[in-house]
């Protein structure tokens, strides 16, 4: 068990680590997107998405995803390849996404609704308040599902287009005036080519659909009595391509094909022969795969977020900053001491946590319960103690990554800065609980777990030292423990700001900004006026504040 515990605790701090290590890449200026156009894939966004839907002639696949959860992003390689296979079938059916992560608040549960990913066919001109219009049937989307999702959409397309032929009779196209139209495509055609088959047979629904990309032609299934009208009494295994284009005002030019094979391929191939021999030529092939890059995918979505300037403080940022927190701890050999005494101050302070996270909450309890109240008396804790008391299931929580403290740059923000953000969001809470909590208890867990468990010896040295000239002990209230944290803040922003590991993102300011708190200042003097960054610090830091973006939403009730 104890190897185990250390094992999985190694990985997450390497998998922690690494995401701090992120290689010097351009971020665009608008968000990430999780699927490319160069794989035919279009993004769209929930609020057009009825309108999009219900002006397309084409049937549509829309698929409902989410760029931070982990579920989403393992399916991004299959759903490309099976959109890139579909590729040829673009006259007829559109293929998008919609990415739950940009959806606004109010429109949660449509996401919530399909925990992703979930994909779902749409017909042409869908109309969800009239999900009986445009071909008088029954146009409510269908959800894909299993492993055959092409064979499913092929079958869709074949219902759709039955419904919009079933009243025709393919003696019109014996006259040249009666040019076919062919809604299901979306105009006129030169050439309509006639199968021996009935109509709804799969041979001619895949002869069709392999022909798409031939945008002059259009595939049919006839009685071999339409094929007599054309000299081919005996027709099972030939194909009758009419062309409207070159004809006289009697009848309509033709050619007669027999195949090599008698099959869906070995109709498209004569026909495709014929065509190109004819001066026509299909659509132009997708170049290569694109890979998306994931990790570049929700940096730049998160960046572009940051980058309406707004003072949120996300969760995602708290629960990964607790997860190391405990991870670190979960890694020790031997806590005895003045390191179990701040092991103790500083599990009882993480019990203000609230809001972060319901399973946060529970874990932070259990953990509390059982190495603060039924083992009140404990001095020391060995290897195994610690492993019973940090096992995986309490410390490993579900956090997909910073938010407020991503990094652009190699060896910068991450932990440190998550750690600064639950501190100040602690002594915010704490505040809030006048009496729960001695003032400069939380102060004193932060400068206890920066020197026995953070392991940069230097940050603790600068952090000794400002508390030997700003003494913790002074601090009488809730309020002064809110102001002296924001000051050391400041004070090793200052420090560090010009550094060669500063973020060219997030540069080390004295906060906070004047957009974040406009009366923070005075006028007059520019000095800090600090009963208004006090208010201040209480609005960005409180549970009020606290934002779920970042994290995915089936993640955001636990």
């Amino acid at each position: 068990v104890v190897h185990l515990l250390e094992m999985k605790v190694c990985i997450l701090l390497t998998i922690l680590a690494t995401s701090l290590r992120i290689s010097f890449q351009a971020i665009s200026n608008g968000p990430g997107l999780m699927y490319l156009p160069s794989n035919n894939v279009e993004a769209l966004e929930y609020s057009s998405m009825d309108a999009v839907l219900s002006n397309s002639i084409e049937s549509s696949l829309v698929l409902f995803t989410e760029s931070f959860r982990s579920d989403d992003i393992d399916f991004v390689p299959t759903f490309s390849f099976l959109a890139r296979e579909l590729y040829t079938w673009k006259r007829i059916l559109k293929i998008y996404f919609i990415d739950c992560a940009f959806i606004r608040r109010g429109t949660e549960k449509l996401c919530e609704r399909y925990p992703g990913p979930k994909l779902f066919f749409y017909p042409p001109k869908y109309n969800k308040s009239n999900p009986n219009g445009f071909f008088s049937y029954n146009t409510r989307p269908r959800e894909i599902i299993g492993m055959n999702k092409k064979e499913q959409v092929a079958e869709l397309l074949q219902e759709r287009r039955m419904r919009i032929l079933k009243n025709w009779n393919p003696s019109i196209m014996t006259h040249p005036k009666n040019l076919f139209f062919n809604a299901y495509i979306k105009g006129y055609v030169e050439y309509i080519v006639l199968l021996n088959y009935p109509p709804g047979s799969a041979i001619v629904r895949n002869t069709f659909l392999g022909l798409l990309p031939f945008r002059q032609v259009t595939v049919l299934g006839a009685d071999k009595q339409y094929f007599s009208k054309f000299g081919l009494e005996h027709p099972p295994n030939k194909l009758l391509i009419l062309n409207y284009k070159i004809c006289s005002d009697s009848k309509v030019t033709h050619y007669s094909l027999t195949p090599d094979e008698v099959s869906a391929e070995g109709y498209v191939k004569a026909v495709a022969e014929l065509l190109q021999f004819l001066g026509h030529f299909p659509d132009p092939p997708l170049l290569s795969y694109t890979p998306t890059d994931m990790n570049q995918t929700q940096r730049s979505i998160i960046f572009n977020e940051l980058a309406k300037q707004k003072s949120d403080l996300y969760r995602g940022d708290l629960k990964l900053a607790i997860q190391i927190i405990l991870a670190k701890i979960a890694n020790e050999t031997l806590i005895e001491g003045k390191k179990m005494i701040v092991l103790k101050n500083l599990i009882t302070v993480l019990k203000f946590s609230t809001d972060i996270s319901t399973r946060i909450e529970h874990n932070l309890e259990n953990i509390y319960n059982n190495l603060i109240v039924k083992e009140s008396t404990i001095e020391k804790l060995t290897i195994q103690d610690i492993s019973r008391f940090f096992p995986p299931s309490l410390i490993l929580f579900d956090s997909i990554g910073f938010v407020r403290c991503r990094s652009s740059t190699p060896n910068s923000r991450g932990f440190p800065c998550s750690l600064w953000l639950l501190f100040h969001y602690l002594s915010v809470q704490s505040a809030s609980n006048e009496g729960k909590v001695k003032p400069g208890s939380i102060l004193w867990a932060f400068h206890g777990y920066v020197n026995h468990f953070f392991a940069p010896r230097l940050y603790y040295e600068n952090l000794k030292r400002y508390e030997s000239d700003n003494p913790i002990s002074s601090v009488e209230t809730a309020d002064d423990e809110i102001l002296w944290l924001w000051r050391a803040h400041n004070h090793f922003n200052k420090l560090l700001s010009g550094g060669l590991n500063e973020d060219v993102r997030a540069p080390k300011i004295q906060f906070p900004s004047q957009s974040s708190c406009p009366e923070g200042r005075k006028k007059d003097t520019n000095e800090w006026n600090v009963s208004e960054v006090l208010k201040c610090l209480k609005r960005i830091y409180s549970s009020k504040n606290l934002s779920w973006f970042g994290l995915p939403k089936l993640m955001r009730n636990r």
